[in-house]
C-alpha cells in the first residue's frame, strides 16, 4: 500500500504553495498594516515622562519642575516640584508651594502643589488640565521653611496639540474600511479567477 500523500495535490503532480498568488500577497499586507498600526499606536503613546521642565535657584531655595507628558500636550499634565535649599542641596519637606501658569490672551490657570499629590514624601504635585497649545508663562512661589524668605521663579512652559486623539479615530475609520475593500477585491479576484 502507498503512503498517503502529505499534499492533498501531490498525486496530481501539482504543488500547490498555501502563500503563493494573490492570497499570500494579501495576507503579507494585512501583517504590514497590524505591523505598522501598532507602531503608529505606540508612537501616539509617548506619555513616558516626567521630564525636567524647569529648574532655578532663587534666593534660599532651589526648584525643580517634572512635567508629564513628555514633551506636553493638550490635557491633563502632571506637575512635580522638588524643593531643596539653596546652600546645601537638601530637600525642603516644610517649604510650600503655589503658582500659575497664563496663555497670553487667556486667564491664568491657579497652581496648587500638594504633598499627596506626587509619588515620594519630599515631592509636591499638581495636576492641570491645559486646553491650549502654546507657551506658558509660569510663575511659582515658594515659602513656608522657617526663617527663610519666600522666593518666586519664573519661566514658561511648552504645550503642543494632541493630535492623538484625532489620528487614533481616523485609523479607527479608515483601516477597517480599507481591509474591507481588500476582502472584496480578494473575492473578486477568486471569483474571476474560477471563470
Amino acid at each position: 500500500m502507498d503512503p498517503a500523500a502529505a499534499n492533498a495535490d501531490a498525486w496530481h503532480g501539482r504543488n500547490v504553495s498555501r502563500g503563493s498568488g494573490f492570497q499570500g500577497t494579501f495576507r503579507s499586507y494585512l501583517q504590514h498594516v497590524a505591523v505598522a498600526f501598532f507602531i503608529f499606536v505606540g508612537n501616539i503613546a509617548h506619555a513616558d515622562g516626567p521630564h525636567i521642565a524647569f529648574h532655578e535657584t532663587q534666593g534660599a531655595y532651589t526648584v525643580t519642575l517634572f512635567s508629564a507628558p513628555d514633551p506636553l500636550i493638550t490635557g491633563p499634565v502632571a506637575l512635580t516640584l522638588l524643593v531643596q535649599n539653596a546652600g546645601d542641596g537638601a530637600l525642603a519637606p516644610l517649604a510650600s508651594a503655589s503658582g500659575q501658569l497664563t496663555l497670553y490672551g487667556h486667564a491664568a490657570i491657579p497652581l496648587t502643589f500638594a504633598h499627596g499629590g506626587a509619588s515620594g514624601a519630599q515631592l509636591m504635585g499638581a495636576t492641570v488640565p491645559l486646553a491650549d497649545a502654546g507657551t506658558y508663562a509660569l510663575r511659582i512661589r515658594v515659602g513656608g521653611n522657617a526663617g527663610k524668605a519666600p522666593a518666586s521663579f519664573s519661566g514658561e512652559l511648552s504645550v503642543q496639540a494632541n493630535h492623538g486623539q484625532r489620528n487614533t479615530v481616523l485609523w479607527a475609520v479608515f483601516l477597517p474600511l480599507t481591509l474591507i475593500l481588500l476582502f472584496l477585491a480578494n473575492q473578486y479576484a477568486k471569483e474571476r479567477a474560477k471563470q
